[in-house]
């Protein structure tokens, strides 16, 4: 009996492929992103640091701290040390090339360019292929990427970025690596030492880093002992001696660990890719036992045991997991590798430099996911097989099976009442969203698709009915018959595009809620900005341009912030990490500084302000010394609280201090990325805005200037904000993607078994152009049904996580839609669905069966 019931299944699968062709692409999907995902996520350990601006050196001295440097007296210390030959000093800063129209011009090949003296181009190792090194204060070399990349010739001027100022270079000769090979990864331009040396916001006399050359007959052991002898004598922890792969990271260029922390985060990304595939499989796999149901009934009439149809349902899951893992991982290697170029499906937040690793660990995790979810779909499926009844066998007439069962509309309208709770927490005063209000959110999404998921085959069907109702009033023919066949069959059709239904309304209900969190970064933040503009450049902005912008006549007062890492000694420090903000220029009429208690004393070198709530945490008051050490500082710094800030302020770090505080310790002036302005009160703000492009030209993107109002700094920050989670978003987009395209397989490989169905129009003079017309209709009132469900849970998800604005609900509402991603995806799913059924309802008529 069972080698009967087990021919007859063969026979059925057989003659009925397009089930299994359908289940079989979606698992080759979800196969190619569990495998993708998991080979990232066990490459993470594997990475290896890149080196290559310390290449031609074997060991580099380099001051810890992201403030630390090291004094020229080291550098000639190091040299004099028996076990070296040479000690080359370097001198890192932001530089760059500008095209006429002010944009930034890179090497396309590589990630980051900075600008360096000459003197240590021998430590990657580089030397002049063309031209000459630079000598005077006007001269730079540049590297062959962007020599070929704009087009540059020896002797030809251009325009160089640096900190904010904008000048006239020759270029005097172009760079090459020694070998002959191409930098990967980076860039650089080369000035003369005169140049260097004049730059006073990296304090003359103070070098970056320190390469370390051994002298004739010295191992590397030898000469790491030797420097590292020397540097405690000097500076204790406060350098460190550097050799092979930890080279790398004093670049300041590429980060392996930064890498490997991204790809540990892919771990949550496989797990919600195996819930995906269980769901979208499950639907594929139920669709055929659908369409079997007249041979699954004859099976079960002729005495196979409920554990046989079981049997045969998930093994034929598992054997079609075996062919997609085949194929799926392969495939998954390979995409998980591109993305230096283009879009990325998997390398999102990675660097060019991470290599993904064909590992056996993510082998096993990718075979025995997919397997498993094959197994958990084919269970399911096998469930659907088991409640057709054996007298469907002899049926003449299709039925549509039982409806939904009442506990499945209780559970669906109980996650609906469960989001209603949810969002009543998040309306409370005083829950905080970092922390309370996430997994909240997390978890009205996670209802939001469950619901849909639930209620949403019901309402297919319910909309179906009086949609026919109204049809049929309007016409008797055309597509009054598929509008019939979608009623009929609503729990069909539903399940056919479940898949889609879930994607859309995980993508919308996902964006929706990261809408609303930037949208809510970016207001809180902004408001703490009251200057009248904010000029930006990620190439940072020296002392002497903050001054030269002071100066215009239109300007009132200028302000700049940049922030330096402490450890202070308290009680209670920042779990994130302390921070100092550094303020140079006139700060209390710029900014909103919300003193609450005491003064902010900036020609105070030994006074600083502190925020409100770390003051009380720890139990200070004004008048109270705050000691702190900055890392590669020599000694720890004691300051006096001169006065508290409220939390609101623009002063959202542990502590801040003025310029004399800054000097008084031995900070350079540093390079931070914005000058806060205010104007003349009475200059018209289009006057000044003109006034100030025509010094910093905005230009189009990739410009190196921006200028801010304060409406568009709410913009900048809720893009900042949006770009920092754009892997989680994209992640989100990913599997709505995935489930769209289950979906148009599913209705596009329905097609193939509807022969019968089709014949017997035929047979009542339908023509195949009257069957095509009845199908695009179908199709498009399916998705066009699911997809108004789906928009309806994204609008009420949208309705639910702004109710904590309160009044302004309305006016923010509008700004959390994800329109964008939800369109493209029912747009899509339409036009591919459609296509996909046209494309399989002619296969069905070529077959002639």
């Amino acid at each position: 009996m069972s080698l009967t019931s087990a021919w007859l299944g063969w026979r059925s699968v057989r003659h009925r492929p397009g089930a299994f062709i359908g289940a079989t692409i979606v698992l080759v999907i979800s196969t190619v992103m569990v495998s993708g995902f998991s080979l990232v996520y066990f490459s993470a350990g594997l990475q290896e640091e890149t080196v290559e601006r310390y290449a031609g050196v074997p060991l580099v001295v380099v001051p810890e701290g992201r403030e630390g440097r090291a004094p020229q007296s080291l550098v000639d210390d190091l040299e004099a040390l028996d076990e070296v030959s040479e000690a080359v000093p370097e001198v890192t800063f932001a530089a760059t090339l500008l095209d006429p129209d002010g944009t930034v011009l890179t090497d396309p090949d590589t990630v980051w360019g900075f600008g360096h003296a000459w003197t240590s181009a021998r430590l990657t190792p580089l030397e002049v292929t063309a031209g000459e090194p630079p000598r005077a204060e006007d001269e730079i070399v540049i590297d062959q990427g962007l020599a070929d990349a704009g087009g540059f010739t020896v002797g030809q001027s251009v325009d160089v970025l640096v900190l904010g100022e904008v000048s006239d270079f020759t270029i005097s000769g172009v760079a090459g690596l020694a070998n002959g090979t191409d930098w990967l990864h980076q860039s650089a331009l080369f000035f003369s030492e005169a140049y260097v040396g004049g730059m006073e916001d990296y304090a003359p006399g103070y070098v970056d880093a320190v390469g370390v050359y051994p002298a004739g007959g010295t191992g590397e052991a030898d000469l790491l002992a030797a420097v590292r002898s020397l540097i405690a004598e000097q500076g204790g922890d406060r350098y460190a001696a550097l050799t092979g792969d930890a080279r790398g990271p004093a670049e300041g260029n590429l980060s392996a660990d930064e890498d490997e922390r991204i790809a540990l985060s892919m771990l949550m990304l496989v797990q919600l890719a195996v819930v995906c595939t269980i769901g979208a499989v499950a639907s594929a796999i139920g669709l055929s036992v659908r369409g079997r149901s007249r041979e699954i009934a004859m099976l079960r009439a002729i005495g196979t045991t409920p554990g046989q149809v079981r049997l045969m349902v998930t093994g034929e899951a598992v054997l079609l997991s075996v062919a997609a893992l085949i194929i799926g991982i392969p495939l998954g290697a390979t995409l998980a590798n591109l993305g230096l170029d283009g879009v990325s499906l998997f390398r999102g937040g990675l660097s060019p430099a991470f290599q993904v690793h064909f590992t056996l660990a993510g082998i096993l995790v990718s075979v025995a996911a997919v397997l498993f979810a094959a197994l958990a779909a084919g269970l399911i499926a096998a469930g659907s097989a088991l409640r057709i009844r054996p007298s469907e066998a002899i049926a003449e007439a299709t039925t549509e099976g039982p409806e939904l069962k009442r506990g499945r509309i209780v559970l669906g309208l109980l996650a609906v009442a469960a989001m209603l709770l949810g969002a009543a927490a998040l309306a409370v005063p005083g829950v905080p969203r970092e922390t309370v209000g996430q997994y909240v959110s997390t978890l009205l999404i996670a209802l939001a698709v469950i619901a849909s998921g639930l209620l949403g085959p019901r309402l297919v069907g319910q909309t179906a009915i009086v949609l026919r109702a109204a049809v049929n009033r309007v016409s008797r023919d055309g597509p009054a018959l598929s509008v019939a066949n979608v009623a009929f069959y609503h729990r069909r059709f539903a399940g056919i595009a479940g898949p889609l239904l879930l994607g859309i309304t995980l993508v919308g209900a996902a964006s929706a809620s990261q809408m609303y969190n930037n949208w809510h970064y970016g207001m809180s933040e902004s408001q703490r900005v009251t200057a009248d503009f904010v000029l930006s450049s990620g190439y940072g902005f020296a002392e002497r341009t903050r001054e030269e912008i002071d100066a215009l006549p239109f300007v009132e007062s200028t302000v700049t912030a940049r922030l330096i890492p402490i450890e202070p000694q308290v009680k209670a420090p920042s779990p994130y990490g302390d921070a100092a903000m550094v303020l140079r220029g006139d700060a209390e009429n710029t900014l909103d500084l919300d003193i609450v208690e005491g003064e902010y004393i900036p020609e105070a070198a030994g006074a600083l302000i502190m925020l409100g709530s770390y003051a009380e945490r720890n139990g200070i008051e004004v008048g109270d010394d705050l000691t702190f050490a900055i890392p590669g500082h020599e000694r720890e710094h004691t300051f006096t609280v001169s006065g508290v800030v409220g939390d609101a302020s623009f002063l959202n770090r542990s502590v801040a201090f003025g310029p004399a505080a800054a000097d008084g310790i031995g900070l350079r002036h540093g390079a931070p990325d914005g000058v806060f302005l205010d104007i003349v009160p009475g200059t018209d703000e289009d006057t000044a805005r003109a006034g100030l492009e025509e010094v910093f030209p905005p230009g189009q993107d990739g410009s190196a200037f921006a200028l801010h109002d304060r409406e568009s700094m709410r913009q900048v920050l809720t893009e900042e904000w949006a770009e920092n989670n754009r892997n989680g978003t994209s992640a989100f987009l990913l599997m709505g993607m995935f489930m769209m395209f289950a979906a148009v397989n599913a209705i596009s490989t329905a097609q193939f078994d509807r022969r019968r169905e089709f014949a017997s129009g035929r047979m009542l003079g339908i023509t195949w152009r009257s069957t095509y017309r009845m199908v695009s209709a179908e199709v498009f009132m399916t998705i066009a049904l699911v997809f108004a469900v789906a928009v309806l849970a994204t609008l009420w998800m949208a309705v639910l996580i702004t109710l904590p604005t309160g009044t302004d609900m309305l006016s923010v509402i509008p700004e959390v839609i994800p329109v964008a991603p939800v369109a493209a995806l029912g747009g899509a799913a339409l036009l591919l669905s459609v296509l996909g059924a046209l494309s399989a309802v002619r296969g069905v008529r070529r077959t002639r069966d």
